[in-house]
């Protein structure tokens, strides 16, 4: 099994409330595609999956505070506990 996921950059999005970032290797530091993330809080509980260049982009969501977890076949599973979106102009 590798190293556990790198993940980088909470990033804003003009106008919504967003959790998002590039999902890349701990080793190799290459983005790793096919990652399914889910953000969870008591409001509300929301998946995606990375693309090709690991990026991913959990928009909408409810101002609360938020697990992240991270998972992939051949990569540890990896969370991200009291993770709040942002809002940017």
């Amino acid at each position: 099994m590798n190293s556990v996921v790198r993940v980088s950059a909470i990033l804003g999005l003009a106008g919504a409330l967003l959790i998002g970032g590039i999902v890349t290797s701990a080793q190799s530091n290459a983005p790793i595609a096919g990652v399914k993330v889910t953000a969870a809080s008591l409001s509300q509980t929301e998946p995606t999956t990375t693309d090709a260049r690991g990026f991913y982009s959990l928009v909408a969501l409810a101002a609360d505070t938020y697990t992240v977890s991270f998972q992939v076949s051949g990569y540890s599973a990896v969370s991200a506990q009291d993770c709040e979106p942002y809002l940017s102009w």
